[in-house]
């Protein structure tokens, strides 16, 4: 008996269908879907086709039109004016975050190249707003339901926070000034979503010297929502918008960092105020700053502080002996009061001294049971080459060496924090919970007080005269 050609087994019809149609389907479905597995999820797809299931329609999942609707929005050129008027916004330091970003990946730090994108774009429409002079990304602080994108800038236009009489006089913000030196020199502004408009960037309110000390004695991961109350023991003094600002302004100035040299003290000119530095280029234009090599930036001392430090006041300005002088006075001709203030300000100028800018991270003390405060590392390439630059003022060809080296410095302290250097650009960004590294000991709430004792019945201090009461009948 002759055996049946392979045609005709392929093409054998039964109740409509051939094993020929059921390999195509097969082999369509496998390169539809790409699968990568093929030899395993042969007979499974198989199965699958010959109970002739189909995918359910489950219709369009939630929420999936409104992030479509973002990402679009997002991606436009952000604009001014209305209807006919609009025009294409003009932007003002607009941050080459995508360049930042692939630097910080050589550290470890970074996002996907989709998200890198939308970031991008949500920088262009904040860098739009009327009144933004410069704008940087600073980082990413994680909460638990959402994660806070965070904004660095400088900002001159109205909606500027406001400092009352109170803030400067009790809450010591007369140093402090929004867009003076100090902690409120930048302002910020956050969104929890990377397809952000011009209208989904929150600008922070300005860090206040009482709410920064209060956030150094909890550790509260927070929420991803700003008007969220912070309960915490001991009390925070505000929302989770202030706990989130005093965070910001505390790692930036522990953990932004800059090449020594690069900037300097001004000799003269800048007032009286020790916290102002300026770059060198501005100090003296015939001594501009030169990026040092890679094999030069790997040492802790060839890196600096490069904002305020904030002493453990709260504030970036020390007590000085005018304002001992004016508690002096405010305690009036009360012996008592003008002694306690004097010994209360002499302590203050002993305990929490002015820490001069630019000390290099050397110098920074490492937390207990640590024997260093920074990590430095080199990575990629470390030669040197030597390529041609752009011509003298004469015409003369000049020459210039750089290196595919990438210097990353980690901070120990503050998990999260790193400075990213490559030939002449650095930049120093933050992703993490906002948290110091180190055991939290919560703070215990005060001692609950025993019930006073009861006073004894004692005779009426005040009692007027005895009054005889005759209980005989009248007769």
């Amino acid at each position: 008996m002759a055996k049946p050609a392979t045609r005709d087994i392929l093409k054998k019809d039964l109740n409509g269908k051939t094993v020929e149609s059921h390999l195509h389907e097969i082999i369509a479905a496998l390169v539809t879907h790409n699968r990568q597995d093929a030899l395993t999820s042969f007979e499974v797809l198989s199965r699958f086709i010959k109970t002739g299931a189909a995918s359910a329609d489950i219709g369009e999942p939630e929420g999936v039109g409104k992030t479509v609707d973002a990402i679009f929005a997002s991606r436009k050129v952000p604009t001014s004016g209305e209807g006919e008027e609009a025009a294409p916004a003009e932007l003002k330091g607009v941050p080459n975050v995508t360049a930042e970003l692939d630097l910080t990946k050589w550290a470890g730090f970074g996002f996907s190249a989709a998200d890198v994108q939308a970031l991008s774009c949500s920088f262009m429409h904040l860098a739009g707003k009327e009144g933004i002079e410069q704008v940087r990304f600073w980082g990413k602080i994680l909460g638990q339901k959402a994660d806070y994108i965070v904004a660095e800038g400088k900002y001159s236009g109205e909606g500027t926070p406001e400092v009352t009489e109170e803030d400067q006089n009790e809450g010591g913000m007369k140093d402090e000034m929004p867009g003076a030196q100090g902690m409120n020199f930048y302002t910020y502004w956050v969104t929890t979503t990377i397809y952000a408009t011009a209208d989904d960037w929150v600008m922070l309110p300005l860090a206040k010297p009482a709410q920064v000390v209060a956030s150094r004695k909890v550790k509260k991961i927070l929420t991803g929502d700003l008007n969220a109350p912070v309960v915490t023991q001991p009390y925070f003094p505000g929302k989770e918008d202030h706990l989130l600002r005093a965070m910001i302004a505390d790692i930036s100035a522990n953990t932004i960092l800059a090449p020594a040299g690069k900037f300097v003290k001004p000799e003269g000119g800048e007032g009286d105020d020790p916290r102002v530095v300026q770059e060198a280029s501005e100090a003296d234009a015939e001594k501009p700053f030169v990026m040092p090599p890679a094999k030069q930036l790997v040492s802790l001392d060839a890196w600096v502080h490069s904002r305020e430090n904030i002493l453990g006041s709260g504030k970036t300005m020390p007590v000085t002996e005018a304002d001992k002088e004016a508690a002096i006075a405010a305690a009036g001709d009360d012996e008592a009061a003008i002694a306690q203030a004097k010994r209360l300000m002499d302590e203050t100028m002993k305990n929490d001294p002015m820490i001069p800018p630019l000390l290099p991270v050397s110098t920074d003390t490492p937390p207990e049971g640590m024997t260093a405060s920074w990590s430095v590392t080199r990575v990629c390439d470390p030669a040197e080459m030597t390529v041609p630059d752009k011509p003298n003022d004469d015409g003369a060809p000049t020459s210039k060496t750089i290196s595919n080296a990438v210097v990353a410095v980690k901070s120990m302290v503050w998990p999260g924090a790193v400075t990213v250097c490559r030939n002449e650009e650095f930049v120093s960004v933050y992703m993490g919970y906002g948290h110091k590294v180190g055991t939290y000991f919560p703070v215990a709430p005060p001692e609950v007080l025993d019930e006073p004792e009861d006073f004894e019945d004692g005779p009426e201090p005040q009692a007027g005269p005895a009054v005889v009461v005759d209980d005989a009948p009248p007769g």
